[in-house]
């Protein structure tokens, strides 16, 4: 069969077995995933819940099916009905609760309606087979076309050149692990169920019958043996097509009576066996990012079920699938039921394991952007929608860019420009995988057994990696922390984004700062003078004249951005100065050499700032290497005051703060004072007057 033609089937099955549209509908009943980590977490009625299952509507037979009534209204009631096929005896463990289960006990179509609150009415069938087998992997893998799946032909060739083909077997002959045990291979192998009541043909229950048992120690030959011995079994010996779309079985083999494999890019369907930390974290990390957030849950128009489909591509996981992968036509599912977050599936391609697109985005203003390797995949939704020049000239509603215009600060672009080309660091866009390089940068100890008394792992599930955060804020014993292992090969050391400072005072407060700090001042300077006047927030109307507007665009982008700066400082800080000067009516420049500070070259301890001061004030020191420091306020006698800091410092800029008293808390008179940094490298001293 063609391209075309397997094209066109794979279309129809995510058709088909997807869509559940309910635009007009009020209920709907949600196949529900269930995972280990899941049943470890808890589960209520651990008596029903004690199975894993995919969330398919296509089961295997025996297999325990989770099924949830859902609605957009408050439900009051429930009200569970199962039709089975003739000569099954299968029942609901329950009628009238949120949650009910089933086994379907033999081959054929399980109906189940749900009403709810007596009125909404929603129904879905249940197809239970057993399993098939897509044939020999190594025949396959020489052959891809002599695979059960005969329409499928190009999916097969891609599946033969991953992990999930050839686990099992690299498994069981001791190469893709020297701890491999036989509990793993209920997630290596197809249909793999020791339940009692699951006789479906899958791998467990050919092993029984053919009497092959795990080896007591997985080395080479292993695979050749059960090839060789027991071909039947081999069939089975991988993650393959009923894995992911339920078991075929003679039943629906070929299609027929219209029982069609099922599709999910529920994110439950890949947690199946890929949420059971602390050795398959990456669900657990997913849990914790926003991309886990269901859009239809919110309140917001763009999230709420039924909005507006332009939100889909970025807003619904079949959405960006089918905006961003010509291979699929994934339908209305922004309205599917079950949750429509960015799951595995929506970056990842099942059957080859790559990211769905690193192709050049368009930006708002047509401007293309093809920097940025894997990252460009999140720039897609990552970017303002809008052309910056037109847009900003009248007011809207909603005014400013749309949320996270990340792609178009790392490029640089799509601003209002007031007539200026800003200078842009682009380092962070062509170098590495932008985005990824940094966010999805792995957190220590991730990928090792956790142990409480490391601190170096906390957090590991809360930041980084398929978190996708960047820092996080800790849980009231550890943390904050910030994940800085995507910066230290550019960079050098830095324990935290506190390390990053810029190279000057530009937001001229007489202090130099973060460059988040200077970034956020520049912003400061901008809202005061937008209306609400003298307040350090904007909040548009339609009374800003076209110069606020454009102002409040510029302030808003750099907010909705989200970094304050990091991602590209030298673009940032240059478009908030000449917003700045624009808005005042002050001759207009740019800051021609900003730039994050890499690690310093040199020892420097900067004046106090204010001086003379009342009460306090502030001193910034430059270390060029981690070492061990003093900063010590000395009277001009050379008694010792008081100690400001002393212990381990890493390389980069710091700050203390003296508040003129010394060491027993007593506040000292007029007067001028030293302040010396000390090391066993360098001793650096100045003088600074407390004025009452």
């Amino acid at each position: 069969m063609n391209g075309n033609a397997s094209g066109l089937i794979l279309t129809t099955l995510l058709v088909l077995g997807f869509i559940f549209s309910l635009t007009s509908q009020p209920a709907w009943i949600y196949v529900k995933p269930v995972s280990h980590h899941d049943l470890e977490q808890g589960m209520p009625d651990t008596l029903r819940w004690h199975s894993v299952s995919a969330g398919l509507k296509t089961v295997g037979v025996g297999e325990l099916v989770y099924l949830e009534g859902m609605s957009d209204s408050v439900i009051t009631s429930y009200a569970w009905t199962l039709t089975p096929p003739g000569g099954s005896a299968s029942v609901l463990d329950n009628t009238n609760e949120a949650v009910t289960t089933f086994r379907p006990d033999m081959e054929g179509f399980f109906e189940v309606q749900l009403t709810i609150n007596g009125e909404a009415d929603t129904s879905v069938t249940i197809v239970s087979n057993s399993y098939y087998g897509v044939g020999h992997v190594d025949s396959i893998m020489a052959d891809p076309s002599s695979n059960g799946c005969f329409c499928h032909g190009t999916k097969a060739a891609e599946w033969v050149e991953t992990g999930h083909s050839t686990i099992f077997k690299l498994g069981i002959d001791g190469i893709a692990s020297t701890h491999y045990v036989e509990s793993c291979i209920e997630c290596h192998t197809l249909g793999y169920n020791t339940e009692e009541e699951a006789v479906n043909d899958g791998f467990d229950d050919i092993a029984l019958d053919l009497g092959w048992v795990f080896p007591a120690h997985p080395q080479a030959g292993e695979w050749d043996t059960i090839s060789i011995k027991y071909p039947d079994l081999a069939i089975l010996g991988s993650i393959q097509c009923e894995n992911c779309h339920g078991p075929f079985g003679d039943f629906t083999f070929g299609h027929m009576q219209g029982a069609l494999p099922d599709i999910s890019i529920d994110a439950g369907m890949c947690g199946r066996c890929h949420d059971e930390p602390w050795r398959h974290y990456r669900s657990e990390q997913w849990k914790h990012s926003p991309h886990s957030f269901d859009p239809k849950e919110s309140a917001h128009g763009a999230g709420a079920r039924g909005a507006d489909e332009s939100c889909a591509p970025c807003h619904s996981g079949a959405g960006f699938i089918e905006a961003n992968d010509d291979d699929y036509e994934t339908g209305d599912l922004y309205n599917a039921a079950g949750p429509g977050n960015i799951s595995c599936a929506t970056c990842h391609d099942p059957h080859t394991l790559e990211i769905r697109t690193t192709a050049d985005v368009e930006l708002g203003n047509g401007v293309m952007v093809s920097d940025g390797g894997s990252g460009k995949l999140c720039m897609n939704c990552h970017k303002s929608r809008r052309d910056a020049e037109t847009y900003a000239i009248e007011y809207q509603d909603h005014f400013g860019p749309h949320d996270g215009p990340q792609a178009d600060m790392l490029a640089g672009d799509n601003v209002v420009s007031f007539g200026y080309e800003y200078p842009s660091g682009k380092a962070h866009i062509t170098a590495g995988d932008a985005c990824a390089t940094c966010h999805m940068a792995p957190t220590p100890g991730a990928d090792v057994e956790p142990n409480p008394e490391d601190p170096k792992q906390y957090g590991r599930d809360k930041m980084g990696d398929h978190t996708f955060h960047i820092s996080w804020e800790g849980d009231g014993v550890n943390g904050p922390v910030d994940n800085v292992a995507g910066c230290i090969n550019c960079h050098g050391p830095k324990n935290s984004f506190d390390d990053f400072m810029a190279d000057q005072d530009y937001d001229g407060n007489g202090n130099v700062g973060t460059v988040q700090e200077e970034t956020m001042g520049m912003m400061d300077k901008i809202a005061v003078l937008l209306p609400p006047v003298g307040e350090t927030s904007v909040e548009v109307d339609e009374n800003y004249t076209t110069l606020q507007l454009q102002s409040a665009y510029n302030y808003l982008f750099v907010e909705a951005d989200g970094s304050h700066g990091v991602h590209n400082f030298k673009f940032a800080i240059n478009l908030l100065k000449v917003t700045l000067d624009t808005l005042s009516g002050a001759p207009t420049g740019l800051f021609e050499n900003a730039n994050i500070s890499a690690v310093p070259v040199q020892y420097v301890l900067d004046q106090n700032y204010p001086n003379p001061f009342n009460p306090t004030t502030t001193i910034n020191f430059t270390l060029p290497r981690a070492e061990d420091i003093k900063v010590v306020v000395y009277d001009m006698l050379g008694k010792s005051i008081r100690t400001l800091a002393s212990g381990h410092f890493n390389a980069g800029v710091h700050k203390v703060e003296w508040d003129g008293q010394d060491q027993n808390g007593n506040t000292v008179s007029t007067g001028v004072y030293l302040y010396r940094l000390e090391s066993e490298s360098i001793t650096l001293t100045k003088k600074m007057l407390l004025v009452k």
